[in-house]
């Protein structure tokens, strides 16, 4: 399929692993078959079903650029450590996607849960009877980090590090806000509206949403029993 699963992670964030890897196990459709890497610092994961990449510490866009040089595929599919899966993403969409990408040579190709704050345009194309759309030029967040197709060059051609410090805001969203500034206005984001995570993440500057804490207890009480209290 020639692309990569990358998900990238700092050690201070390690308490959200767990429920990443249970819900990816539950809800991540087994026939996708590509490697799937998980990008920490220095600490170590406890699952066999992603390669580690540690990255070391040094900034958000440093570890990035360090892990996406270690992935050998052209393209690559990018999450966070708190994208924690609520739907399946399923084959037909997963391929599909990526082979129009291949075929009309897109660059980015975003396949999460629509926001307001987008401002998008229909396209005459569809995948799987569901239409296709493009970021509108003026939009804001045409550069972000939700989950995301990427040519992988692209991708490394595209992150800037952030000239506000990082203890600011949280480091992806201040890459975010840096990067977005610099995309390429002659390339076209392209959306694909799919409800398969939580758009906030289960995560907000470091501790559990409302909804994040649902999903963590469900999970716990999977594993351990309905006797299982927080």
């Amino acid at each position: 399929m020639d692309v990569s699963i990358i998900v990238q992670s700092c050690d201070r964030y390690e308490k959200y692993w767990d429920g990443f890897f249970y819900y990816m196990d539950r809800f991540w459709d087994k026939s996708i078959d590509c490697p799937k890497y998980f990008c920490t610092e220095e600490k170590d994961i406890k699952n066999n079903n992603f390669i580690q990449i540690k990255t070391g510490k040094k900034s958000f866009v440093e570890n990035l650029t360090f892990a996406l040089n270690k992935i050998e595929t052209k393209y690559v599919f990018y999450l966070l450590e708190d994208f924690w899966p609520i739907q399946t993403i399923n084959f037909d969409v997963f391929h599909n996607i990526l082979n129009y990408m291949k075929n009309k040579d897109i660059k980015m190709f975003q396949v999460s849960p629509y926001v307001p704050y987008y401002k998008l345009n229909e396209s005459n194309d569809s995948i799987n009877n569901q239409k296709i759309f493009k970021f509108d030029k003026s939009s804001d967040w045409r550069f972000n980090f939700q989950s995301r197709f990427w040519e992988k060059q692209t991708f490394l051609n595209n992150i800037k590090n952030p000239k506000i410090k990082e203890e600011v805001l949280n480091s992806s969203i201040s890459v975010e806000v840096e990067s977005s500034k610099f995309l390429d206005e002659n390339l076209d984001v392209y959306f694909y509206h799919y409800f398969w995570y939580p758009m906030s993440g289960v995560s907000y500057r470091g501790d559990f949403t409302n909804f994040g804490l649902e999903l963590q207890n469900n999970m716990m009480i999977d594993l351990y029993g309905k006797n299982y209290h927080q």
